[in-house]
């Protein structure tokens, strides 16, 4: 996680002041603090703090000292709101009010609500925001907040996805806005709202909006919080646009810093409300806090880090022919989480994947112990899987790289095909779902260098809950010499295309049924859809050039391009060197890669990922040409239709081609009569 290890001096967590320091005057405070730290702390560099957060605390402290913070907030009437939500449910069809969930927050306010069944209201034209504030005012004693506060909610994003519109709110008392009260609504393209999240809201407060400390205090006070010094004065970069809104600020700690962001905030801590200084303050390498300082006694009341739990690795990003690159291993945090694809993990094992040595084939993680491997597992205690590798030198002596590698590939192709449609519902590979369906606790059992085979690579899929395997073998060559051997875990294309047998097993036929994939045409697809996986993420046709060593055509007969290679260009190609399905599956490949080079990687990856969920169970090339037209339909309204039958025209799938899950296979190029 951090590139070296830092001294801390002990005292630098005694003066971030929190909430349960003594409440005196914030001058007292401001110069206890600035003493403190004068003595304490020496130039020195730090380890990043720990998050805090005053809310967490709360819970178990004495109501003494909870009243001294903030203000009081008026209390939830949980009678009128239970009778505004069962009045709600009355008007929904007797159908669907067995489907419509309220999940409350520990405030006793709706933290989701939503129907299984149909959407929450009726279809209505309009703006989506004039519908959004319609329907929250309408039902404003279930959510809340009075018609007033709806009005003065300030829309911060619109995000229109396919039709569909989701608003992001934001409640502000007198102008200023309150931490994490982030009110969603969406709405679909018929003007219905299908759901509403509330986050922290405060429905009744009576406050003085005005800080006692001015903003260069509070800023100090994020600073001591950091365990800095906060210099005499702050220059000011831009002022705020607006009341509520944030001022830029040069930071002291030199141009390698991003500038400081300040403005005011409340926070609701519990049954108060508290005005805070709101901060965010770059203050080392790994270290670019959030803070928030109680804005009228300094005392802190949340510091989170940016950085947190920022794990890392040096990887091929493609593949060994490239140059090692440096690389986050968060990943995606909406996918997942804040966790991202560690959390504090020191191994490489993480919700996504559990990657490690095999060498014995024994289909358990090798009991291998050094500095740079726990049980097989590369490790770090930092989180900076960063090992050495040197090109040309026996893989067997970098296995720590090739693990790191194997853990990067399968958390990358996790989150691109997760953004595609291959969720947790749709039977994806994680041990925590997260509540976001699908069963769970099924991440990838990663093989690196595992010893049942060489020169190949293969994934066993469970049903959905169960966890798959993939083994990845070293590639030898054909010399007597180890250090030509090659390690197909540095190798981005054989993962991928491995991890996409997983996506198509899943997909085709539903996540409980993974042998729909059995048969001559559908065994050649689904191999033709992990080679179109690993060309379309890289945007080359050329499918394992690195464990081959051949940069031409890869571990394949031709290189995917446009036009196609004549021997596996066509639907009548199939079996043209007898019927196998990597030969076979070629042809798929080629076919897709049509599509993606016609309609644009964005589109084709979509229908093409989509296309899988519509295909059945036990299909021939035709019946996934279809499943590819009809996502058309349900994402596009079949606006690329005529484009997607020429693409599979020309490779002898038109309207006329006949076949089915065998040998049979009758090409055709003819289009329909209504396309151009």
């Amino acid at each position: 996680m951090r590139n070296s290890l830092y001294f801390l001096a002990v005292a630098a967590i005694v003066f971030s002041l929190t909430w349960q320091s003594s409440v005196t005057s914030a001058s007292n405070q401001l110069a206890g603090g600035q003493q403190q730290i004068d003595q304490a702390i020496p130039q020195v560099q730090f380890a990043p703090l720990l998050n805090y957060d005053v809310r967490e605390e709360i819970r178990a402290a004495s109501p003494r000292r909870v009243n001294q913070l903030g203000v009081a907030v008026g209390a939830v009437d949980s009678l009128a709101r239970q009778k505004a939500i069962e009045s709600f449910s009355a008007q929904l069809s007797s159908d669907a009010r067995k489907d419509l969930q309220v999940v409350m927050d520990d405030s006793g306010l709706p933290k989701m609500v939503f129907n299984r069944k149909e959407p929450l209201s009726a279809p209505r034209s309009g703006e989506p925001d004039s519908i959004a504030r319609d329907f929250l005012a309408g039902h404003a004693t279930m959510f809340g907040l009075n018609k007033s506060q709806i009005v003065g909610m300030k829309l911060k994003n619109e995000d229109n996805d396919e039709g569909g519109a989701f608003l992001n709110y934001e409640q502000a008392i007198d102008g200023i806005p309150v931490f994490q009260s982030q009110v969603q609504v969406a709405i679909n393209s018929a003007g219905q709202v299908m759901s509403v999240n509330e986050g922290l809201v405060i429905p009744n407060a009576i406050m003085n909006t005005t800080p006692r400390l001015s903003e260069s205090e509070g800023m100090a006070q994020a600073f001591l919080s950091t365990g800095r010094l906060a210099p005499p004065s702050f220059v000011v970069m831009q002022n705020r646009q607006e009341r509520g809104g944030r001022s830029v600020y040069q930071n002291p700690l030199g141009e390698n810093r991003e500038n400081l962001l300040s403005g005011l905030t409340i926070m609701r801590v519990g049954p108060r409300a508290v005005l805070a200084w709101h901060s965010y303050v770059d203050v080392g390498p790994n270290e670019w806090y959030e803070i928030l300082v109680d804005a009228n006694t300094g005392a802190m009341l949340y510091r989170y880090n940016l950085y947190a739990d920022v794990a890392q690795g040096t990887v091929f990003r493609v593949n060994g022919l490239g140059q090692r690159t440096l690389v986050s291993f968060v990943g995606d945090t909406t996918i997942n989480t804040a966790a991202g694809w560690m959390g504090a993990s020191t191994v490489t094992t993480g919700n996504n994947v559990d990657a490690y040595l095999d060498t014995n084939r024994d289909n358990l993680p090798d009991a291998i112990n050094t500095t740079t491997l726990r049980n097989g597992r590369a490790f770090s205690s930092t989180q900076n899987f960063s090992f050495t590798f040197t090109a040309g030198v026996d893989p067997r002596t970098q296995r720590a790289a090739s693990v790191t590698n194997l853990f990067y590939f399968n958390n990358i192709m996790h989150d691109f095909a997760y953004r595609l449609g291959f969720t947790e519902a749709a039977g994806n590979f994680q041990t925590n779902n997260f509540g976001r369906g699908g069963i769970g606790n099924d991440p990838v059992r990663a093989e690196a260098q595992d010893g049942s085979g060489t020169n190949n690579a293969n994934f066993a899929t469970p049903p959905d809950g169960s966890r798959p395997r993939m083994q990845m073998f070293l590639f030898t060559r054909g010399t007597a010499n180890l250090n030509d051997d090659r390690d197909g875990s540095f190798d981005g294309d054989v993962v991928l295309h491995e991890y996409g047998h997983g996506i198509s097993n899943r997909l085709v036929g539903g996540p409980s049924n993974t042998s729909c994939l059995g048969g001559t045409q559908a065994g050649a697809m689904g191999e033709g859809w992990s080679d179109y996986w690993a060309i379309t993420f890289y945007n080359n046709g050329i499918v394992g050039e690195y464990v081959t060593n051949n940069t031409t055509r890869g571990i394949r007969r031709a290189a995917y391009t446009v036009p196609a290679n004549p021997i596996h260009d066509s639907y009548a190609d199939l079996g043209n060197q007898g019927f196998e399905v990597h030969n076979d599956g070629e042809i798929w490949a080629a076919a897709l890669w049509d599509l993606r080079q016609t309609l644009g990687s964005a589109i084709a990856n979509r229908l093409v990922l989509q296309g899988m969920k519509f295909t059945p169970c036990s299909p021939s090339f035709l019946n996934a040409r279809d499943g590819i037209l009809t996502a058309d339909q349900n994402l596009n309204g079949g606006a690329n239709r005529c484009s997607i039958w020429r693409v599979f025209a020309r490779h002898g799938m038109g309207v006329s081609a006949q076949g089915n899950n065998g040998t049979t296979h009758v090409a055709a190029t003819n289009i329909p009569s209504n396309c151009p």
